[in-house]
Parts: structure tokens; C-alpha cells; sequence
């Protein structure tokens, strides 16, 4: 009985010198604000980041990233279309996140493009070698002349590598519009943003068409869309500026 009333007495103890116990301190995490560049339609821009990596954003994009990289990583946030020139550093890979999409380097030159209300999230690498990942698991290591294409609908999960011409990869810059087996309404989406023009199409049924084709931006939006048209058996009208494909 002795032993029992130790014990219970011991137990007690423990307990109020715990349940006494002040709080500690709460945790102070400080948030990096980000600075946010971005283009309008028909619109390209240049950005050197802080550490010096240098992109390209195509038209209609953003791009999100901080005044200074902290840290042993630095991450930035695109929305749309970029060409990355990173600068290497071994201790500081460069993350570049697109929705659930992301992709690694450390030292390289690669295009993305990831525009949110486009099908496909596309990476494309003309120097080094990327990694990219969707929701944290690696889907393809890439290198120089290399792309990967991933299905960015909810009810898909179709992930393409193929081979490149490097040539090709970021020659949006100079006006060069290559399209390699692209949905007819994702070219229809780009064709807008380039050209800062309304297109519409009367039948839905051409626009999860797989289209392969190319043309120089100094053609104009008509014509380009004309020779979509001519492609897909399809007319043009152009009715108070507004390109209707019927």
C-alpha cells in the first residue's frame, strides 16, 4: 500500500508540473514578397532576375519571383510562356513552378510554356539538363534537344518525350510559330495572344484536332488563321475585325 501511494503521489507530480508548464515562445516565420512581371498580348519582355539568370517572356505571361534569392534554392513562379538563360550555382538549384508542374536546374537554357487555359504544359531544352515533376513525383529528365509534353487536363494523364530541333525551341523570339501536333484550339488561344486579336470557332468539334504547322508572326493573324483554315478544310470570315472560322 505504501509502494501504491508513492507511486500515485510520483504520478500526481509529473502531472502538475506539466500541465503548469508555460508556452513557449510562438514561431515567427517572415514570407518573402515576390515581385510580379508580366506582358500583355502582342507583347514580349526581357527580365534579368537577381541573380542574374536571364528570361524571356512570350505574350500574355507572368512571371513571379523574389528581390533577392535566399536560401539553398531559388524558385519562381511562371504563368504563360518563358525562355530561361539560368546562371549556374552547384549549392542553389533554380525551380521554375507552372500549377503542379515543376522543373529543376542548375545551370542551364530551356523554354516553358504553360499557359492556363491551354492543354498541354511543354519543356523544351536547348543547353544542360532539367528535371520536372508533377506533384512532387519526377516525370522526365531532360537534356540538350529534348522536350517533354504534359497533359495538363484533370481526366488525363499523358506524359510525351520526344526529340527537338534546338533551333526551333525559343524561336517565338524572332516571330518563328511552330506547332508540332497541337490541339486546333491551342494555336487558336496562341494565335490570339500574338496577334492581340478575337477569333472564334463555330464548330467545336475541329478544335481537339492535332495540328503540325508553322508560319513567321510578320504574316498577320488573318493569314495565319487562313492557312489553318485551308489545313482543316475550313472557311474565314472576318466580320468587324473578328476572325470567325466556320
Amino acid at each position: 500500500m505504501a509502494l501504491l501511494a508513492l507511486l500515485t503521489a510520483g504520478a500526481v507530480w509529473v502531472f502538475v508540473r506539466t500541465g503548469t508548464k508555460e508556452p513557449s515562445a510562438p514561431v515567427v516565420t517572415t514570407v518573402q514578397s515576390l515581385t510580379k512581371k508580366f506582358t500583355e498580348r502582342k507583347e514580349q519582355r526581357y527580365l534579368l532576375l537577381p541573380d542574374s539568370t536571364q528570361v524571356w517572356l512570350n505574350a500574355a505571361s507572368s512571371l513571379e519571383f523574389p528581390d533577392k534569392f535566399k536560401g539553398n534554392k531559388r524558385e519562381v513562379y511562371l504563368t504563360g510562356e518563358g525562355f530561361f538563360d539560368v546562371k549556374h550555382a552547384n549549392n542553389s538549384p533554380f525551380l521554375i513552378h507552372t500549377k503542379n508542374i515543376t522543373t529543376t536546374v542548375v545551370g542551364t537554357a530551356f523554354n516553358i510554356k504553360a499557359y492556363p487555359n491551354q492543354k498541354t504544359v511543354i519543356v523544351s531544352v536547348s543547353r544542360g539538363k532539367v528535371k520536372v515533376s508533377r506533384n512532387d513525383q519526377l516525370i522526365a529528365t531532360l537534356t540538350k534537344g529534348q522536350q517533354v509534353k504534359v497533359n495538363n487536363a484533370k481526366n488525363k494523364d499523358s506524359v510525351i518525350e520526344k526529340e527537338v530541333a534546338v533551333e526551333k525551341i525559343n524561336s517565338w523570339q524572332q516571330g518563328d510559330l511552330n506547332y508540332d501536333d497541337i490541339a486546333f484550339e491551342d494555336i487558336i488561344k496562341d494565335l490570339q495572344n500574338v496577334f492581340n486579336v478575337e477569333i472564334q470557332i463555330e464548330d467545336p468539334a475541329i478544335g481537339q484536332l492535332g495540328i503540325t504547322t508553322s508560319f513567321n508572326r510578320d504574316i498577320g493573324a488573318q493569314k495565319a488563321v487562313a492557312i489553318l483554315c485551308r489545313s482543316t478544310n475550313r472557311q474565314l470570315v472576318n466580320k468587324n475585325g473578328i476572325l470567325i472560322i466556320k
